[in-house]
């Protein structure tokens, strides 16, 4: 699919989505149940739709909401270009937040997986960027590093 294609079909669900309130009304559009079951398949019109500065924080949301069930290793690649994203000014940190801590009921590979040497790699490389927020480096050294954010997720689930 090409880029514009790609991002006409998310202004639209923006359009009719209005707000976020409700995330998970985003699966009553074809196009976002397509994007969310094939992640992989538009992977590179995300990236590039995400570095779009005509794109509003809320369309780069529905982008990192759609991709969220791409596999692990697919992830992290994710979780590395978003962080170039946001050093090189294209993403924000509302952005950014969302495409790595979508929330439990997008995504928990992080939280769940807080003890393998890639994730602790990628963790350490997002709480030394000067560019990533305080309180979500915070919330990565407190909390996921530690275990108490999988503690939650097991006791919330």
């Amino acid at each position: 699919m090409e880029k514009q294609q790609f991002i006409e079909k998310i202004k639209f669900i923006d359009r009719e989505i209005i707000d976020l309130t409700h995330e998970g009304a985003l699966y009553k559009y074809d196009f976002f149940r397509d994007l969310s079951s094939n992640p992989e398949t538009y992977y590179d019109e995300c990236i590039t739709s995400l570095a779009d500065p005509e794109l509003t924080d809320q369309q780069k949301v529905i982008i990192s909401l759609g991709i969220q069930k791409l596999p692990e290793s697919s992830y992290h690649k994710l979780i590395k270009s978003a962080l170039e994203l946001l050093e090189e000014g294209k993403i924000s940190n509302t952005v950014f937040k969302r495409l790595v801590f979508p929330g439990y009921s997008w995504n928990t590979s992080i939280q769940e997986n807080y003890g393998s040497s890639k994730v602790k790699t990628i963790i350490n490389t997002i709480i030394e960027s000067p560019h990533v927020e305080e309180s979500l480096k915070k919330y990565f050294s407190d909390y996921v590093l530690t275990g108490k954010a999988k503690d939650q997720l097991n006791r919330a689930y």
